[in-house]
């Protein structure tokens, strides 16, 4: 087929046939007229309004996993949940270079969340269960 979806054919290094279908990948963030995305003292502000926030919902519903930094679970604690309008929850997808992110975070022990994936380094093959 055609379109945004399509499959992707491609070799792989020893010339071997490959195919695949590329992942649909959307940024959003909210920042004020300044450039800033938190208060001066670092603090969350609500930046965006009721109806960018039903957008943000609605492209949660739409896409498979939702990317975020440790940081942000280590200070804002979200959810990442659909909430204001009916879908299923992306997977939160955590950069966590130290493998950091708190037990007690809401995407770890919310029954309501997705069990996170966490993106980390290692120097050598390490499994966390969190």
């Amino acid at each position: 087929g055609k379109g945004r979806y399509a499959e992707r054919v491609t070799f792989d290094r020893q010339g071997r046939r490959v195919s695949f279908v590329p992942p649909f990948v959307t940024l959003t963030f909210a920042q004020s007229v300044d450039g800033s995305i938190s208060a001066s003292d670092g603090s969350a502000v609500a930046i965006s309004g009721e109806a960018s926030m039903c957008m943000t919902h609605h492209l949660r519903a739409r896409h498979d996993a939702i990317l975020v930094g440790v940081g942000t679970v280590k200070k804002d604690n979200p959810s990442l949940t659909v909430r204001l309008c009916s879908g299923p929850n992306p997977r939160p997808v955590v950069l966590d270079s130290s493998l950091s992110c708190p037990r007690t975070s809401r995407l770890v022990a919310s029954p309501i969340c997705l069990r996170p994936i966490l993106a980390h380094t290692a120097t050598r093959l390490e499994v966390k269960d969190i």
